[in-house]
């Protein structure tokens, strides 16, 4: 099927701005930029369609092998009738998709987040690279995005740009605690065989580890339990030891921009000088020394 326009649509974290498309189909409208779009949408579609993803990284050994085995796309294949192909920006991906736009042989999705910033996204919008989708975002062709939206206004405003269009689609967790950099997760079961409540002091959090590693939470008879598991690695991801920050009124890092900056009683304050992150440092210095993480 030949594409009437190209373009491209972005899955990604909200608040990223990529690409968006115009398909065609039944029930076809001109938007007020002028472009075509599709009030509905009958899938599974009568002709293949293919669209190419573009993903930051590059391509391992057995990424083919393992998409084509992969029950997820095969169920959205089948269902939809639309094939996806991959195009690999590599490393510097942003310059990637520079070169691409300017030669006009960029793909159909930007998949992912953190691939391009708003400033970056900014000069697509206004040289008609990107288009707005927000004529797309309506209960018929997208029910369970719009429930989302009435359920979390929030997120409309995230993935909002300064033009008021939308040129980008959110990844929604439903993780409340997935919004820090460096939320804490406990293991329920293990509290719910040990008769613990979730710990709410620092007392109770050293009390609940000390149990862990004492009272064979997982069952098994080995002393094989990892209290609190965390890293200061960047590549750790959500498992930072700023975790804890909070329990000495020090605020935990929202990104990796803000770097531990905060304004205290009107005044700028480093969270590394302060005498409450000593504190925090000693405290998880006695975790380490008894082998709780």
């Amino acid at each position: 099927m030949k594409k009437t326009m190209k373009r491209v649509l972005a899955l990604c974290m909200a608040g990223a701005m990529m690409f968006s498309i115009a398909a065609c189909g039944k029930g076809e409208s001109t938007n007020k930029n002028g472009n075509k779009t599709v009030e509905a949408v009958t899938f599974p579609l009568e002709e293949e369609v293919t669209f190419t993803f573009m993903v930051a990284g590059s391509e391992d050994y057995d990424f083919k092998e393992k998409i084509a085995n992969n029950h997820l796309w095969n169920k959205l294949k089948e269902d939809t009738n639309v094939n996806i192909e991959f195009q690999f920006l590599g490393e510097s991906y942003s310059e990637q998709v520079s070169l691409l736009a300017s030669s006009g042989k960029y793909g159909d999705v930007i998949w992912g987040g953190n691939v391009l910033s708003s400033q970056e996204a900014s000069k697509y919008i206004a040289s008609e690279i990107f288009i707005d989708i927000t004529d797309y975002i309506n209960e018929d062709i997208m029910p369970n995005f719009c429930a989302d939206l009435k359920e979390r206004p929030a997120i409309k405003q995230m993935v909002t740009a300064a033009d008021g269009g939308i040129y980008t689609l959110p990844r929604i967790t439903g993780l409340e605690g997935y919004y820090l950099e460096s939320p804490i997760w406990i293991n329920k079961a293990w509290l719910n065989k040990l008769g613990l409540g979730i710990p709410t002091t620092l007392d109770e959090f050293t009390n609940v580890l000390r149990a862990f590693k004492e009272k064979d939470p997982n069952g098994n008879g080995l002393p094989d339990e990892i209290p609190y598991i965390c890293c200061t690695a960047a590549s750790g991801g959500y498992m930072h030891t700023e975790a804890l920050l909070g329990m000495w009124g020090i605020a935990t890092k929202d990104g990796t921009n803000d770097a531990f900056v905060q304004v205290v009683d009107g005044k700028v304050t480093f969270a590394p000088a302060q005498e409450a992150y000593k504190e925090a440092v000693t405290y998880l210095n006695q975790l380490y020394k008894e082998e709780l993480m």
